[in-house]
């Protein structure tokens, strides 16, 4: 194998030798037919072994092709048009060998091995431009979108070499996301979309990342502290609940995503039992009261607050703190339990009687103040 390589290199160096006697037509044939000579025994001297010498066979002929090409695809780029033509037919001949070799020894190639993004660049870029249209005539959801948006980052294919177990992997998942795709309608959410990609196993840190911060911006917009429990336990339990599709991961030395994504929710559920434990072991032993009773209505409540927060009394970061520890921590005279969102409106716009009641007991507090000193 490497003598024939090596005969083929004479053929190349010929190829682009700038004497102008030389018959480049004719070293064009002379290299193609070289190709084809090299190809056809080493599909024929594969056949006849057996299949582990078959693959020493093709994995020593692969890389020796690929160490070729790379000869021509990290070479400079040659202000010569005739030159630029003569590197395009040379790198066309060797990927077309390595095309024959991965589809005619599928199980005997090495996976791993570096091959030249080219072989399936074409088909990829295929699948984005079909995606483009499907995405842009199915989907007014920005949020698909951006999911989508996601996934172009993801596919394109960087750099001149890649492993076929990449390759292959984008190849087959591209064709399923496609037909998800189509058949995509109004009913359907950004999570469905994620799940689906969960259920292909798309491992990628990139994907792993947006779907973390879906599950913490989902749980920000909870009304209370329940609602985010209930929230991520409902959540968890779609994850679990995900069949996974037949197939190669995108990383096979990554997790597969469905694993990682449970082992995030239930973290976050941990954190929140941790919380809650804490809290309540404060309030037993008095350190912290667990409710207070308050004279109030919700929105009396709330709009005090805001007062004591405008006024520089209680100094917060956000108001949405103040929100969840006047839900967890107060109780008022007409509820026992009240959500953020009620807090939330009164302490956003209460009405005037509410404001009213508010102002006699700073009243009172003013006269009791005032009687004290």
């Amino acid at each position: 194998m490497n003598d024939a390589l090596i005969h083929l290199n004479e053929i190349a160096t010929r190829f682009f030798d700038s004497r102008q006697d030389l018959d480049y037509d004719g070293i064009k044939v002379e290299y193609q037919n070289e190709c084809e000579r090299i190809i056809l025994t080493l599909v024929t001297k594969a056949s006849e072994m057996e299949p582990y010498k078959a693959k020493s066979l093709l994995n020593q002929a692969q890389f020796s092709i690929i160490n070729h090409l790379q000869t021509f695809t990290t070479s400079e780029p040659v202000n010569n048009k005739m030159a630029d033509e003569r590197f395009r037919f040379i790198c066309t001949q060797l990927n077309s060998m390595l095309a024959i070799l991965h589809f005619r020894f599928t199980d005997l190639i090495d996976k791993e091995q570096a091959i030249p993004t080219v072989l399936l660049r074409a088909k990829i870029d295929e699948y984005l431009s079909q995606f483009d249209f499907v995405f842009g005539e199915t989907s007014n959801d920005d949020e698909i979108s951006e999911v989508y948006d996601l996934l172009k980052v993801i596919f394109q294919v960087e750099g001149q070499f890649t492993s076929v177990a990449k390759l292959n992997y984008l190849h087959e998942k591209l064709s399923k996301i496609y037909h998800w795709a189509k058949e995509l309608d109004h009913e359907k959410t950004k999570l469905d979309f994620m799940l689906f990609l969960v259920s292909i196993n798309l491992n990628h840190p990139k994907f792993y990342l947006h779907f973390c911060k879906y599950i913490m911006g989902e749980n920000a917009k909870a009304s209370d502290f329940i609602q985010q429990h209930q929230n991520l336990v409902f959540l968890l339990k779609l994850v679990k609940q995900i069949l996974q599709q037949p197939g190669q991961s995108y990383n096979p030395s990554q997790p597969p995503i469905q694993q990682s994504i449970i082992r995030f929710i239930k973290a976050e559920l941990g954190y929140m039992k941790t919380i809650d434990a804490l809290a309540s072991d404060m309030s037993k032993n008095r350190i912290l009261d667990q409710h207070y009773k308050v004279s109030f209505t919700v929105k009396q409540l709330a709009i005090f607050f805001s007062l004591q927060v405008e006024a520089g009394i209680i100094i917060a970061d956000k108001p949405m703190h103040v929100h969840q520890h006047a839900v967890r921590h107060y109780r008022t005279q007409d509820v026992d339990a009240f959500s953020e969102k009620s807090f939330k409106n009164g302490y956003y716009g209460g009405m005037s009687n509410d404001f009213e009641k508010v102002i006699e007991k700073l009243v009172d507090m003013l006269g009791i103040a005032q009687n004290k000193y």
